[in-house]
């Protein structure tokens, strides 16, 4: 993934609250308002690539069910660091022994 500010991320997946997962392509601001929106399309191959403003993307339906949950793995199946979104290494949990310990992974 790409995000705004030009840094290139493992790739995430999200699941909709109504079950399909997605994948993050990138975070781009709008050329005219700056407003930041998230560009994904379906995991699962499904022709299609949608651009969701960010707030609405990792907010909540009228329901207040969460819209867009982060799952814990990347594409390739890596479970991701719950703190970092980097990809873990040996003890599966975190990528490093500073998120591990609660240090700054960066």
């Amino acid at each position: 993934m790409i995000t705004s500010d030009g840094k290139t991320q493992e790739t995430v997946v999200y699941r909709h609250y109504k079950g399909n997962r997605y994948v993050v392509i990138a975070e781009a601001p709008h050329t005219e308002t700056g407003e930041l929106f998230v560009i994904y399309h379906r995991e699962d191959g499904t022709p299609g690539v949608w651009a969701r403003p960010y707030e609405m993307f990792h907010g909540y339906t009228e329901s207040g069910i969460k819209r867009f949950e982060r799952i814990y793995e990347s594409a390739t199946g890596v479970p991701l660091c719950p703190k970092c979104w980097k990809p873990t290494v040996t003890n599966g949990q975190y990528c490093s022994v500073e998120c591990a310990t609660g240090g700054d992974s960066e």
